[in-house]
């Protein structure tokens, strides 16, 4: 049987969730936009770490090294913007901004480094927070108006961070297994 797929995230309050999903609907009313896949608001999440496929006995030791990780305070991050990575004419992602990030930033440096001494590579990419609100495009046109907007979904208070499997057949698709809170 294969492993199952894991990562490292914080959760959204249920309010920012709401925002997002009611920005998703605007998105999707557009007739240049067509994803493959739009976030379920239950998943929407800021990713820390995607770990990938991973052994059980793997997860069992970073579910107790994590907890190191709790001695690490609460902090606040503002949620706003709309975003995309890719090709402004295909956009690959569409995602919700992350701004007032330097204590996540460090957090996820931490994150990163306690992988690193259970088996997973280093990310070798620059870290930048968002919140994926649609992902693989599928549409057969262009884009003719840039997916960008400045409206400002609230603060997010960040009092833990969550260990999620994921269940590619279920909706919403990630569980958190494993919750780890903050001073």
């Amino acid at each position: 049987m294969a492993d199952s797929h894991y990562f490292i995230g914080i959760p959204l309050n249920e309010r920012i969730q709401h925002q997002l999903k009611l920005v998703q609907e605007k998105l999707k009313r557009r007739p240049d936009l067509a994803y493959k896949n739009w976030t379920h608001p239950q998943d929407m999440h800021i990713t820390l770490k995607f770990l990938g496929p991973s052994p059980d006995s793997t997860i069992k030791e970073l579910k107790r090294d994590l907890q190191q990780i709790s001695q690490k305070h609460c902090f606040s991050l503002d949620i706003k913007g709309i975003g995309h990575f890719g090709n402004p004419q295909e956009p690959r992602v569409v995602w919700a901004g992350v701004e007032n990030a330097s204590p996540l930033a460090a957090l996820q440096k931490q994150v990163d480094g306690l992988c690193q001494t259970l088996g997973w590579s280093l990310e070798n990419r620059p870290y930048r927070p968002h919140i994926t609100l649609a992902k693989k495009w599928a549409g057969n046109k262009k884009v003719n108006i840039p997916i960008t907007e400045e409206f400002p979904f609230g603060n997010l208070e960040v009092e833990r961070i969550h260990l999620y499997q994921i269940h590619p057949s279920q909706t919403p698709k990630y569980e958190a297994i494993e919750t780890i809170s903050l001073k």
